[in-house]
């Protein structure tokens, strides 16, 4: 099979998401010439593309293992709902490919593919996930569709725990950022809680974001309550209502402040995107981090001064750092590992 050289495209993918490429490729037929030097080029670049390679093939054996258990119709749902499609009709090997390429290829992907197995006669609502947990890696995006309908996305270093019952859905935010859409069920409310604050919704998409003490809500359609912490006195802290296009956000000592947002800039991270807006360096450098796990040091306070604006790709701290030396009076320094930012102005 020829085609186009993909080197370009897999420069913009996790080493789980490209692997969930090349297994893709692999289940259409025996590689061309170029594909086949092109995997081995892949292979070769590092070790952990062999490693996430590796770990896509194992998952794959176990699809072929239990490709009619109930407990995997979730990830076909998954697969049809986030993954990538190459063809009208998927073979249950490519849909399984797929559910890979939309980010579960990773640690994450591969607990959510043995829980389904594990988790044989776990309730009635088989069909849809079951696992109690989910994780994202550095840079990595995870979607999946719980049991009762929600679908659920994992940005970047993200962890959380599902505690369904008959009479509530929870979900714990242990760290990182989650979006949900919710399936409407009044008879159990839908909470999401982190660092003592609880957000409530019956159906409703919004986004939750913890980071060290810092917790903030954005909902994007629909109603949520949010409960902070009690007092340090122990009186219940008042309840918020927010209406769609609202954020609040919560940070430890400080009084909670909602303000208006812009929903469309603000889920570019579920396309992969980080989007900025005249935001200050710094603090465009720590969204950008938050990607990669060789982080950008602003090493000169004199270029806090300087705002950035742009849309730059999830992971790939290069486009970002190009522009920032293009319009910023800022050097890039690689140095034992580290990027650093430097004064490059007149003295």
């Amino acid at each position: 099979m020829n085609r186009e050289s993909p080197e370009r495209e897999l420069e913009a993918m996790s080493a789980s998401e490209a692997a969930a490429y090349w297994h893709a490729l692999l289940l259409e037929g025996p590689l061309g010439q170029a594909d086949a030097a092109a995997l081995e080029r892949w292979l070769a670049a590092a070790p952990a593309h062999r490693e996430a390679f590796d770990r896509g093939a194992h998952a794959l054996e176990i699809f072929d293992d239990h490709a009619d258990a109930a407990h995997l119709r979730a990830l076909r749902k998954s697969a049809l709902l986030a993954g990538p499609r190459r063809s009208p009709r998927l073979p249950w090997q490519a849909v399984a490919a797929s559910v890979l390429l939309a980010g579960l290829a990773g640690l994450a992907g591969l607990h959510l593919a043995l829980q389904f197995l594990q988790d044989a006669g776990a309730g009635d609502e088989a069909g849809f996930a079951v696992a109690d947990h989910y994780q994202t890696q550095v840079g990595e995006r995870l979607e999946f569709v719980l049991a009762d309908g929600t679908l659920v996305t994992l940005n970047t270093a993200t962890e959380v725990r599902v505690e369904y019952s008959a009479d509530e859905r929870v979900i714990r935010l242990e760290r990182g950022q989650a979006f949900f859409d919710v399936a409407r069920d009044p008879a159990r409310p839908f909470s999401v809680v982190g660092n003592g604050t609880r957000v409530t919704a019956i159906g409703t998409a919004f986004e939750v974001r913890l980071e060290d003490d810092r917790f903030d809500v954005a909902l994007v359609s629909g109603s949520v309550v949010v409960r902070p912490p009690s007092m340090a006195d122990g009186r219940p802290a008042d309840a918020v209502t927010l209406t769609p296009g609202q954020r609040l956000v919560e940070a430890a000592g400080q009084p909670a402040v909602l303000r208006e947002m812009d929903a469309r800039r603000e889920m570019r991270w579920r396309e992969g995107f980080i989007e900025l807006d005249d935001e200050p360096l710094a603090s465009a450098l720590a969204e950008v981090n938050r990607y990669t796990r060789a982080p950008i040091i602003l090493a000169d306070p004199r270029l806090e001064e300087f705002r950035i604006s742009g849309l730059y790709r999830t992971g790939r701290p290069e486009g970002f750092l190009d522009a920032v030396s293009a319009v910023l009076p800022a050097g890039i320094v690689r140095d034992d590992g580290q990027i650093l930012l430097v004064w490059a102005g007149d003295s």
